[in-house]
């Protein structure tokens, strides 16, 4: 009994050791942010949808790598705040002391929306509200969201592709 007590002693030292260098080399980890959201371009383009690629820049300031459990975004026409699509990334790691490139391609129909389809024909500028969250997830011990939010010329990227 004497020894069983001395190995779950051990290993509840270990555990708090563990967690207390987590937590000392994690002390920026709400500093982890969102930098931009990039628009590369349009692809696929059709009258029912067209495929967004870009890239989101995420801020990692701390010491240690940070699991990203996803990342959630809707894509909104500003105009009148309707969302024509929303997405995920799936979870990845994001790498410590540097800006991490996200690309992403989000396929986007058209259908849901006859305002979009409008909007692109008579007005000069249509702007999309790219609006999300990042999830981070630090083993558990401590998860917290990212906000972030990027208005973009829909139309003048659409245009570009076009050309």
């Amino acid at each position: 009994m004497n020894k069983v007590l001395k190995y779950v002693s051990i290993l509840v030292i270990i555990f708090v050791l563990i967690i207390m260098i987590i937590l000392l080399l994690g002390k920026d980890l709400q500093q982890v942010s969102v930098e931009k959201f990039e628009l590369n371009g349009l692809e696929n383009i059709s009258g029912e949808s067209v495929t967004i690629v870009g890239d989101l820049y995420i801020n990692n300031p701390s010491k240690i790598s940070v699991p990203i459990k996803q990342i959630n975004y809707d894509v909104i026409l500003e105009k009148n705040n309707i969302t024509l699509s929303s997405g995920e990334i799936p979870s990845f790691i994001l790498e410590k002391n540097i800006i991490n490139k996200i690309p992403f391609s989000h396929n986007m129909k058209f259908k849901p929306s006859l305002d979009l389809l409008l909007q692109l024909l008579t007005q000069e500028e249509v702007y999309i509200v790219v609006s999300g969250k990042v999830y981070v997830d630090v083993a558990g011990i401590e998860t917290y969201d990212v906000d972030f939010l990027q208005k973009v010329d829909f139309k003048e990227y659409l245009q570009k592709q076009i050309k």
